[in-house]
């Protein structure tokens, strides 16, 4: 299925979205902000264009983030 072009801030804005909506779930009242995503040179081995390097919060929330970014790099490139 083809990837959405998106731009760097809507990216964020929607893996921030999926971050926010599993802490609500669990109960969570952390606050974790997903980076800007940055252009790869090339695709990567899945064929995504973009990275996010990082998140501000408790690193304790390390693959709940990898989880929501993996979920969006399945979904968008970015334009």
């Amino acid at each position: 299925m083809p990837r959405e072009l998106k731009t760097a801030e809507e990216i964020q804005a929607a893996v921030q979205q999926r971050i926010d909506q599993q802490l609500q779930d669990g109960g969570d009242e952390d606050f974790v902000t997903a980076n800007v995503p940055i252009r790869l040179a090339r695709p990567d081995s899945r064929g995504c264009n973009w990275v996010i390097e990082g998140f501000s919060g408790d690193r304790s929330y390390f693959k709940m983030v990898g989880i929501a970014v993996l979920e969006a790099k399945d979904r968008f490139n970015l334009a």
